[in-house]
């Protein structure tokens, strides 16, 4: 499992040559998803561009978790937690 979190910030840098830094962020999400990878992500007082690029990384809004204040943002981490422990290994 990854947990992604930001503020937005991370829409402003991104590797030239390879799209922009949402085209990039949504490929690496979807080949994280294609290899069994869990993907939560936590918007903290982010943009509603931000928002909607961590959402379509989880590939599922039981993942995606919208934190407004400190609090919001604990009780995300508190349920990803409980999510994460509800998982079992399989060789």
């Amino acid at each position: 499992a990854v947990i992604l979190m930001t503020d937005g910030q991370f829409n402003t840098a991104y590797e030239s040559g390879m799209g922009n830094s949402n085209n990039q962020a949504k490929k690496l999400c979807k080949e994280m998803r294609d290899e069994g990878v869990l993907v939560y992500a936590v918007a903290f007082k982010a943009p509603s561009s931000a928002k909607t690029t961590l959402k379509n990384c989880t590939g599922d809004d039981d993942r995606f978790f919208d934190a407004a204040d400190g609090d919001e943002l604990k009780e995300a981490y508190r349920t990803i937690a409980s999510q994460l422990s509800a998982l079992s290994l399989v060789g």
